[in-house]
């Protein structure tokens, strides 16, 4: 198995990965959100030979359509209290 940890915040125990890591429990890993942001250099992830660390952005952000989108849902929830979109629908997981 190989974990990939795209997320936000503590969700995965970095002690625990190491030792799984160490004990053949689990391949390798792929993080790019740690317990401490950024990671410090002194800590062992920089250099654990299973583990690819990624640069924690899922995507690039342009500019100028971003600004669209912000003011887009600020205008929209002065305006009539609708709340901004695209929204999150943990019903359907994303």
């Amino acid at each position: 198995a190989y974990l990939v940890n795209t997320s936000r915040g503590p969700i995965v125990d970095q002690a625990a990965l190491v030792d799984a890591l160490a004990g053949g429990a689990i391949a390798g890993a792929g993080l790019d959100v740690f317990d401490e942001e950024p990671l410090p250099a002194a800590s062992p992830l920089w250099r654990h030979p299973h583990l690819t660390l990624l640069p924690h952005i899922s995507a690039d952000t342009d500019p100028a359509s971003a600004s669209l989108i912000v003011a887009r849902n600020v205008r929209r929830w002065r305006e009539s209290g609708q709340i901004p979109q695209p929204v999150v629908d943990r019903q359907r997981g994303y």
